[in-house]
């Protein structure tokens, strides 16, 4: 079975016509990579943080009511590959 995250990652890499990641890294290897410098060390702590996040407080007083999350994914892949000088998704 598939963690929610492994589907938002399949979901960003088939957008920006990348391949899908094929490989589970453990913690310690993420670990030692941003101690020796090779990724960034603020992103593998936060992965091991359980975050939750509830529009609920937006729908009661804003009245916000939120759309499908696949053209939201597909802008902000357009707009990453844009910055970047990579061309749409």
């Amino acid at each position: 079975m598939r963690s929610k995250l492994e589907e938002l990652f399949g979901a960003l890499a088939d957008l920006a016509g990348r391949p899908r990641p094929r490989l589970r890294v453990p913690y310690a290897f993420a670990l030692a990579a941003s101690k020796a410098g090779l990724v960034n060390a603020d992103e593998v702590k936060l992965a091991r943080v359980p975050m939750y996040f509830s529009s609920e407080k937006a729908r009661s007083r804003l009245g916000y009511a939120p759309g499908p999350v696949e053209p939201a994914l597909a802008r902000a892949v357009a707009e990453a590959l844009s910055a970047n000088g990579k061309g749409g998704a």
